[in-house]
């Protein structure tokens, strides 16, 4: 699957948003799979922006996101601008060929 970084900046603002829980946030983003989403939340956990919680089962393929660490917010605070995301995204491409 490829990584979509419109996605993760999405579930990066909507974790900001959520209130503070001791379970998860449930993450649900019109035109992606739920597969999608648990693989970008998986991604993210990887990166050490959000705190991360596995819930696969037999049948089933499940990370749930708990909140943003402070190298989310931080992270956040960076690409919250649609200007700076954009360009970020093309420096990215041109470096390592990345969409």
């Amino acid at each position: 699957m490829k990584r979509d970084w419109d996605l993760i900046r999405e579930i990066l603002f909507e974790l900001e948003r959520a209130e503070p829980t001791l379970g998860w946030v449930e993450l649900d983003f019109e035109g992606h799979t739920p597969l999608a989403i648990a693989e970008h939340i998986r991604l993210v956990g990887e990166a050490g922006l959000v705190e991360v919680q596995p819930a696969s089962s037999m049948g089933s393929y499940e990370w749930h996101a708990k909140r943003l660490t402070w190298e989310g917010h931080e992270f956040l605070n960076d690409a919250r601008s649609d200007t700076v995301w954009k360009r970020a995204k093309e420096l990215v491409a041109e470096k390592v060929g990345v969409t």
